[in-house]
């Protein structure tokens, strides 16, 4: 597979009905599961399920509200910031950013009060929705359309998620005496802090990517073994991986200075999804990391181990600051496949009318 392969447009169509978010324009996470695309956005707290309706067309579009199915820390008023989304025994896993938010000035009241813009620029605030690492079952839907997310499902199983609250959870308190990690935690992410943007699962591990902090050019990925809690069946617990003390592993992985921005496994490779860390447009690509399990502790990943195999369009010239590619899921038709790229801040040209919205699709 060659980096430049020129990619086949795929028409995502979402319904909006009155009072009804804008979701295309925003899509940070795609995944497949059986025929369906499941997708979200950076904001609300619902994830969206598309269905095939054409050789190159997802359509019949149904959301779902996570906090109906999970007890969200900031209710259904605080976004979750859904940067990862994957499928594993049943389950739908959904991930937030974890980050901190700086508040933007306001760029159209500059000949106002200069100072109240000044000090909007200093204003950081935490959500306790966007520290969610959950998981909920998919189970068929009454109405035969596909699967759907409930909060229990056939086997027991129950919809649960990282213990934590409106400031913190059980992930951000493990990393708050990492040497590498904690002086990131305080930072908001768009400055290069800590901020989450992929979730692959293998093997009963969690492969997190971070978009920041990238240090000294090294990405980082963190990789859990989240379990449910024997105490509480709406919760997760970390297991420890490979009987260490500590709930984590980090891999640093050389990516020429570019963040994680997502993760997808296929069979025992993981694909990375790197894009530039802070607000930023610059070169997008996907890489291969072959045999990437079993993972037994802290390492460092050199770029030589890294298959460069795809160089993704972004936002340049007079489209800059659009089509940032945000979100990657493996599309199986039969025995072949392809790659699915999913864009946040999409150009005009990839709006389809109100509510549609053109993705990528690359053979593998």
């Amino acid at each position: 597979m060659t980096a430049d392969r020129k990619p086949e447009p795929v028409l995502l169509e979402f319904e909006r009905g009155a009072g009804s978010p804008e979701r295309s324009g925003n899509l940070s996470a795609a995944l497949q599961v059986e025929h369906d695309l499941w997708v979200s956005s950076d904001e609300g707290t619902g994830v969206e399920r598309l269905s095939p309706v054409g050789p190159a067309e997802f359509g019949r579009h149904a959301s779902f509200d996570l906090c109906a199915l999970l007890d969200l820390p900031g209710g259904s008023d605080e976004e979750i910031d859904v940067e990862g989304l994957a499928y594993a025994d049943g389950y739908l896993w959904v991930l937030g950013s974890h980050s901190v938010r700086r508040s933007e000035p306001d760029l159209t009241d500059l000949n106002g009060d200069m100072r109240k813009q000044v000090r909007r620029l200093a204003r950081t605030r935490r959500g306790g929705n966007q520290y969610l690492l959950g998981r909920v079952p998919l189970v068929p839907g009454t109405d035969g359309a596909g699967l759907e997310p409930r909060s229990a499902g056939g086997g027991g199983a129950r919809a649960a998620r990282l213990p934590g609250g409106r400031r913190r959870n059980l992930l951000r308190d493990a990393l708050r005496q990492d040497d590498h990690l904690a002086p990131s935690l305080s930072i908001p992410g768009k400055d290069n802090g800590f901020d989450v943007e992929g979730l692959a699962l293998c093997q009963g591990h969690a492969f997190l990517g971070l978009r920041g902090p990238v240090l000294r050019g090294w990405a980082v990925a963190l990789v859990l073994v989240p379990e449910p809690d024997p105490d509480r069946s709406d919760r997760l617990r970390l297991a420890s991986p490979g009987g260490k003390k500590r709930v984590y592993h980090k891999l640093f992985f050389d990516l020429h200075g570019l963040g994680i921005r997502d993760l997808i496994f296929d069979e025992s490779d993981l694909l990375i999804l790197a894009g530039p860390t802070m607000p930023l447009d610059g070169d997008a690509v996907v890489l291969r990391w072959r045999n990437a399990m079993p993972c037994s502790g802290d390492a460092l990943i050199p770029r030589d181990r890294f298959e460069r195999i795809l160089d993704l369009p972004y936002g340049q010239g007079a489209e800059e600051g659009v089509d940032h590619p945000e979100g990657l899921a493996l599309l199986r038709d039969g025995g072949a496949k392809s790659l699915l790229v999913v864009y946040d801040s999409p150009s005009e040209r990839r709006r389809q009318g109100a509510s549609g919205v053109l993705a990528d699709r690359f053979e593998l």
